[in-house]
C-alpha cells in the first residue's frame, strides 16, 4: 500500500479528524451540545485545519458523517454514564434507607431498653424503700420491747448490748415450747421434757447455724434441780429440770464469743 492509495489517505483523514474531534471536544453533555448545535463550523474548522496542516482538501460529507457518528456514540455514552449514575445514586438511596430503619430500630430498641431499665430501677427503688419502711417499722415496734430487754440485762448486770441476743433466743423459745413472748425473763426456767429441749437445741444450732458443743447441750437437755419447779406454762405442770432463760443466754454468748464471734457480733 503506498499514500497514493485512495483508501489509505481515506483512513489517515478519519484519524486526523476524530483526533481533532478529541483534543477539541469533551465527552460531555456540553461537548454533545457543540457538537449538534455548532456542527457546520466544526465542518470548516476541520477542512481547514486539515488542509493547512497536509494541503488534503477534505470533502465536508466525510467531515460530517464522522461528526454524526460521534453525536450518536456520545449520546449513547453519556446515556448509559447517566444510567450507572442512577443505579448508583439509587443504590445509595437504598443503602441510606436501610441505614435510616437500622437506626430508627436501634433507637427504637435502645429507648425500649432504656425504659426497662428506667421501670426497673423504679422497681428497684420502690421494693428498698419498702424493705427500708418495713424494717424500720419493725425496729420501731421492737424497740420498747429492746428497751426492756436492756434493763433485765443491765439488772442482771450482763452487757445490755446482748439485748439483740436475748430478743432471738426470746422468740426461739416462744416457738419450741410455745410459750408467749412476754412471759420470757432472764428468770424464766425452760419448759418442756427432753424432747422439747432437743427440739430447742436443734432450733439454736439452725438458727445460727452453729453446733452446740455436747457439755453445753448437755447441761440444756439434762440439768436438773434438787427439788420440784412449778414452770410458766398453759397447763399446771411440774419438772424437775431447772435451766433458766439466763443460763441459756450466757451460755449462747460464750459459745458464739469462742467459736463463732462474726455470728456474735451479728446478734448484738
Amino acid at each position: 500500500m503506498t499514500t497514493n492509495d485512495p483508501l489509505y489517505t481515506s483512513n489517515i483523514l478519519k484519524q486526523a479528524i476524530i483526533s481533532y474531534l478529541d483534543q477539541n471536544v469533551p465527552k460531555t453533555e456540553q461537548g454533545l451540545t457543540i457538537l449538534v448545535s455548532q456542527c457546520d463550523d466544526l465542518v470548516w474548522n476541520i477542512a481547514t485545519y486539515i488542509y493547512n496542516k497536509t494541503g488534503h482538501q477534505v470533502e465536508f460529507s466525510l467531515i460530517r458523517d464522522i461528526i454524526n457518528n460521534r453525536i450518536e456514540l456520545l449520546k449513547q455514552y453519556i446515556a448509559d454514564r447517566n444510567a450507572e449514575e442512577a443505579r448508583r445514586l439509587a443504590e445509595e438511596i437504598e443503602r441510606n434507607q436501610i441505614e435510616a430503619i437500622r437506626l430508627v430500630e436501634k433507637n427504637r430498641r435502645l429507648a425500649e431498653e432504656a425504659k426497662i431499665k428506667q421501670e426497673q430501677e423504679a422497681i428497684r427503688l420502690a421494693e428498698e424503700a419498702r424493705i427500708k419502711q418495713e424494717q424500720e417499722a419493725i425496729r420501731l415496734a421492737k424497740q420498747p420491747r429492746i428497751n426492756e430487754l436492756s434493763r433485765q440485762l443491765k439488772e442482771s448486770g450482763r452487757d445490755e448490748k446482748l439485748s439483740e441476743l436475748f430478743s432471738q433466743l426470746q422468740k426461739i423459745i416462744s416457738e419450741q415450747l410455745r410459750v408467749e413472748l412476754d412471759k420470757i425473763t432472764l428468770d424464766s426456767n425452760l419448759d418442756g421434757d427432753e424432747f422439747d429441749r432437743m427440739e430447742l437445741l436443734m432450733s439454736l444450732e439452725e438458727h445460727f447455724n452453729i453446733e452446740i458443743p455436747d457439755d453445753q447441750s448437755d447441761n440444756i437437755i439434762w440439768l436438773k434441780s434438787t427439788k420440784p419447779i412449778q414452770w410458766f406454762s398453759s397447763e399446771e405442770r411440774t419438772y424437775y429440770i431447772d435451766y433458766t432463760v439466763g443460763q441459756l443466754l450466757d451460755a449462747m454468748q460464750e459459745i458464739l464469743e469462742q467459736d463463732h464471734p462474726d455470728k456474735l457480733k451479728i446478734a448484738t
